[in-house]
């Protein structure tokens, strides 16, 4: 009746039978049982008698045990039923466990239960009967219930927001998903989650909304958009003491958001006037001086900072600009005037791939073994497999290189992007890439052919030759 294996009782020590024996042989007239009618609290009673161990006080962590055991396997195998409300209460007196004994079980099996459940992110109502179900056979306190359950749905909810927003932007499709989410959890978003959503969507918009043109005050070549204008102050950056004074890895990985450039980094003379960022340049105007053109594919990197904006450019020249109202804004539409003109540069690598985001958890998930860490290969066929993945593969798209990002791109334009800098390996499983970041999140991408996947790869480490 109980897919139980009977245990050996244990030999005996200097001629006396060891006392774990009592328990051994309770345990065995449960297993052994074929009906509920072969054993109950007389076994127990006549065990302790026999063996004489108090079957009612000793033992307790094994009792209970035994107990977790048999819920276990009934919520494993088949629909929990009030049927097994009434075996699991007959186990429970024959194994003289109070319901001060029994709470912690039956609360790690609901949490359990419903952990199971939310594992595809969605509550069917199968699912939903199944707990109500489960909760009253336990004979659950329902504000336990209810605590438990919101506690996992929540933790869910927020793993999703944290996959979405790994980029510090929410699209549409990302926004519906959640709003889904939540709703088939039966769960409601915290206000300061709204928020925080709030602020990624705007973000979104900011950086792949409809651009806007402006007036520009200088006259612009044929087939130019100004895109931003304001009010600005302008002044050099001496290039070796902001590295200096930052860190020359921060500076390349563009760490710098927390920082503020302050006047022992700036030389020259500060410069007032309007900046103006079209689809090729950035203009500084100063009245009726001689503006100063940066052309947008010479520059090199963007640095965001809590005073400002730094413009590195090819030669070696690095412009800090701060425009008085409105710093977020000037940063977006200065950071996708520079991908866009990357993006036309940009060598298609993979066509028809698919990708998806990764990750600390699965990543960890992928790379345990029974005893060791599996091998990068191993890692990287598992991570895409979509064995543990509770996200869905985008595309199917384009992979496009350049030498400071990685462009994915389909039917809808440029779905996303990745700095090159932040990259610390990559691995490959014949027409797969893992692709590990510092700092940010990792990504899958599968190829059409081992072929693709070869070339991505070499593209990525910024190998000329042909693989």
């Amino acid at each position: 009746m109980i897919p139980f294996d009977l245990l050996p009782l244990a030999p005996a020590r200097r001629r006396r039978e060891p006392r774990e024996n009592a328990f051994i042989e309770l345990h065995n007239v449960i297993a052994a049982a074929q009906t509920v009618q072969d054993f109950g609290p007389r076994d127990r009673d006549r065990i302790s008698r026999q063996r004489g161990v108090d079957l009612t006080r000793d033992f307790l962590a094994q009792r209970r045990q035994l107990y977790e055991d048999l819920l276990a396997h009934l919520l494993a195998t088949r629909p929990f039923l009030s049927d097994d409300r009434w075996l699991l209460a007959h186990v429970a007196r024959t194994l003289a466990l109070s319901d001060a004994d029994l709470r912690p079980v039956h609360e790690r099996s609901f949490g359990g239960a419903v952990e199971h459940a939310l594992a595809d992110d969605r509550l069917s109502e199968d699912e939903r009967l199944l707990l109500y179900r489960l909760q009253h056979v336990l004979g659950l306190d329902p504000d336990v219930a209810d605590g438990a359950y919101g506690v996992l749905a929540r933790g869910h909810l927020l793993k999703t927001v944290a996959r979405v927003l790994g980029d510090g932007t929410l699209s549409p499709e990302e926004q519906d998903g959640i709003r889904q989410l939540a709703a088939d959890l039966s769960i409601e978003v915290p206000a300061d989650l709204h928020q925080m959503l709030a602020q990624a969507r705007g973000r979104w918009e900011e950086r792949h909304g409809a651009i806007v043109p402006v007036e520009s005050p200088l006259a612009l070549d044929a087939g130019e958009t100004a895109r931003y204008r304001a009010e600005a102050r302008w002044q050099y950056v001496h290039a070796g003491r902001l590295e200096k004074a930052l860190g020359h890895t921060n500076v390349r990985a563009g760490r710098t958001q927390g920082e503020t450039v302050s006047d022992a980094l700036l030389t020259g003379q500060a410069r007032d006037g309007e900046v103006v960022v079209t689809d090729h340049r950035v203009l500084l105007v100063p009245g009726r001086a001689i503006p100063e053109i940066l052309r947008l594919p010479a520059v090199t990197q963007t640095l965001r900072f809590l005073n400002g904006t730094v413009i590195r450019m090819a030669s070696g020249r690095s412009m800090f600009i701060d425009v008085h109202r409105g710093r977020e804004a000037f940063y977006t539409a200065l950071y996708r005037a520079v991908e866009d003109v990357r993006d036309a540069q940009a060598d298609v690598v993979a066509t028809d791939a698919r990708w998806r985001k990764v990750l600390v958890d699965e990543v960890r998930t992928a790379e345990s073994g029974w005893f060791l860490p599996v091998r990068p290969q191993v890692a990287t066929r598992r991570l895409a497999s979509g064995s543990f993945s509770w996200d869905a593969w985008q595309g199917p798209g384009d992979v496009a290189v350049t030498p400071e990002l990685m462009i994915f791109s389909g039917s809808e334009g440029r779905l996303a992007r990745t700095s090159l800098r932040t990259i610390n390996g990559i691995h490959r499983h014949k027409a797969s890439l893992w692709i590990e970041r510092r700092y940010a999140h990792d990504w899958v991408v599968r190829c059409q052919n081992e072929t693709e996947a070869i070339r991505l790869q070499a593209a990525l480490r910024g190998e000329t030759r042909e693989a």
